[in-house]
């Protein structure tokens, strides 16, 4: 059985006010984002449902990275930076 109390404890723990990350890493931030963007459509597609804490939570962290996107289509690469596989554009669309 799915539950969304370990993931909403730990979004409690890790998203902060401004919507980043905690780690304060925007390659981090990303790839965080599309995991909860991808665990959105399961629960969606699993229990027809869309909960209202992780749509808060993906909007307030495609906001964020909206913020911190480079003139140069890109994101700053700073802290424990890692390489993504999709772009800044293509994360914030999909969310």
């Amino acid at each position: 059985m799915l539950t969304i109390n370990i993931p909403l404890l730990e979004l409690k723990k890790q998203l902060l006010s401004d919507g980043g990350h905690i780690e304060r890493s925007a390659s981090y931030h990303l790839l965080i984002l599309d995991r909860l963007v991808e665990l959105g459509l399961i629960i969606e597609n699993i229990k027809g449902e869309r909960p209202i804490w992780l749509l808060e939570a993906i909007l307030k962290m495609t906001n964020w990275a909206s913020a911190i996107k480079l003139e140069n289509g890109e994101y700053p690469k700073f802290n424990d930076n890692i390489d993504l596989n999709f772009s800044i554009d293509s994360i914030i669309y999909y969310a």
